[in-house]
């Protein structure tokens, strides 16, 4: 856990690992979690999400994703190249000071501060000018308790809990203290449960056995000290500990942004469905323009029967039915007649620009589909960032001014009897697949009248035999909106008899010629 005890341990190390280097260059991994490069396989990690935040030192190089929020562009142009002078731990608290010397831009010395307020939901980062200025921050308030105001004095958080290296109080009371929490508390040894509070506080100051804690082969937790009555892994040092058992957290950031693309296109489907359905209520509608047609027919052949101002006439039809047929008493039976046709015409007209409109709205929702399918199949932030290239293409959400190109990430590959299959898991992928295979001969599965991915045998069709033709088909069953255990109807020919309209969103193909198999979809590890 991310305590008070860890960061004062934290503040050493970084101390002796990092201080007095330059930074190299900055990272945005995420909204709230940043990466500052001093060398190849030293990086400051700063998480400042609610569920995950943490300062840690990591060897791997971070991913930078591209995102743009003004304290990432402040952080850039302040402290870019700038030497870290000193790092500092507040009043044992939760809240972190990183001070940097670098040059203005007339050349001149300055010094800045980033001050890290490490405290769950309320976590944050304010960078700070050497007159104690706040530039920029991840969250601005106007709390009266703990302002954060652009161009105003910073001030850190003050502290609630009591000092605990000077206290005799007993272990019962530790909650009341700085760095002791519920989850400290279930971790210590009974042992030392039985000191006084400063005694247990110089004890995990002075420990330095990191460990992570697991649970049926969860890790749930870490610090700096090993209680052998509780299950453990041991660790070098404690960024080990921290980078191992934070890698295996839930992405929360990915999961948001999941979640929030996930609701607009449900919101989105909706209302293309709502429009389906007032679209076809009219082409109904429509359907009777015909009998308008007839009427008028009636009138014409009837002209003479029908007196000035009558409301209705009476009579039969070509056929020797009877019929009724009202009319406007203000115009003439030749007027009402006309009318009729120009009704008739109209919702001729009407039905046609009706049926492209269903088209088009009907093409909206299977792309829709397709785009919650490919939602449900990301594993990785790189594949958000092409699902989000792919809906600001439809203008399902808006293009910023500056937005870089999204990483390709590769799809999916098995080997089934020596046979390559790949398998797309969003449109981009689809994309590469049906334009980088050089052999126009391999074959190409889908489920068909559904959402799913791409499949490709790397075979050509005419070397292929039944069961690896039905093994590509179970995939593409499998890897489709049905799922495994599914019965599915999957489409499978040649690659090169795939056709790629022009304009055509990415993996969009039509084709013809095509076999159609029943397979029940497998879930087929490779």
């Amino acid at each position: 856990m991310f305590d008070s005890f860890v960061i004062e341990r934290i503040t050493k190390e970084l101390t002796d690992r990092i201080k007095g280097h330059r930074v190299q260059r900055i990272s945005q991994m995420a909204k709230d979690r940043f990466a500052f490069k001093f060398s190849a396989t030293r990086h400051l990690i700063i998480d400042l999400s609610p569920q995950t935040y943490h300062i840690s030192l990591s060897a791997d190089k971070p991913v930078d994703h591209g995102q743009i929020t003004g304290l990432y562009t402040g952080l850039r142009k302040h402290l870019t190249g700038a030497r870290l002078l000193d790092i500092k731990q507040h009043d044992f608290d939760r809240t972190l000071e990183l001070r940097f010397g670098n040059l203005s831009s007339i050349m001149e010395p300055v010094e800045l501060s980033l001050y890290l307020e490490m405290m769950g939901r309320h976590a944050n980062a304010i960078l700070v000018d050497q007159a104690g200025l706040i530039i920029q921050a991840l969250k601005f308030s106007d709390a009266q308790q703990h302002p954060i105001v652009m161009g105003e004095p910073y001030t850190t958080f003050s502290p609630r809990k009591k000092d605990p290296f000077e206290s005799e109080d007993d272990f019962s009371n530790a909650l009341q203290y700085k760095g002791f929490t519920k989850s400290l508390l279930r971790l210590l040894p009974e042992d030392i449960k039985e000191r006084s509070i400063s005694e247990i506080s110089h004890w995990l100051l002075t420990s330095n056995s990191p460990a992570i804690y697991t649970e049926n082969d969860t890790l749930i937790n870490y610090h700096l000290f090993r209680n052998g009555e509780l299950s453990l892994v041991e660790t070098e040092d404690i960024f080990e500990a921290m980078n191992r058992y934070y890698a295996q957290q839930p992405d929360h950031s990915k999961t948001s942004q999941i979640a929030n693309h996930r609701h607009r296109l449900q919101a989105r489907l909706k209302q293309v469905g709502e429009k389906i359905d007032r679209l076809e209520e009219t082409a109904r509608e429509f359907d009777q323009a015909e009998q308008f047609k007839n009427q008028a027919d009636i009138l014409y052949a009837n002209l003479y029967t029908i007196e000035a101002g009558q409301a209705l006439f009476s009579g039969f039809d070509f056929e020797g039915r009877p019929i009724t047929i009202e009319l406007d008493p203000a115009k003439t039976a030749s007027q009402n007649a006309q009318k009729l046709y120009e009704r008739y015409q109209k919702m001729t007209r009407g039905k046609k620009i009706v049926a492209h409109q269903t088209a088009l709205a009907k093409k909206d929702q299977a792309l829709l589909e397709q785009l919650l399918y490919d939602l449900d199949q990301i594993s990785k932030h790189q594949e958000i960032e092409e699902f989000e290239a792919i809906m600001r293409r439809h203008g399902l959400i808006k293009t910023t001014k500056k937005q870089s190109a999204p990483l390709k990430s590769q799809p999916k590959e098995i080997i089934y009897r020596d046979t390559k299959y790949t398998i797309g898991r969003n449109s981009y992928q689809n994309e590469q697949l049906i334009s980088q295979v050089t052999n126009r001969d391999f074959v190409w599965f889908h489920a068909k009248g559904i959402p799913g991915s791409h499949v490709v045998m790397h075979l050509p069709l005419s070397q292929a035999d039944e069961d690896r033709l039905e093994y590509g088909a179970k995939l593409a069953a499998s890897y489709s909106k049905a799922g495994p255990g599914v019965k599915v109807a999957v489409d499978y020919l040649r690659v090169g008899q795939l056709k790629k309209p022009r304009g055509a969103a990415p993996g969009f193909v039509t084709f013809t010629n095509q076999t159609t198999v029943h397979v029940v979809g497998e879930k087929i590890d490779p």
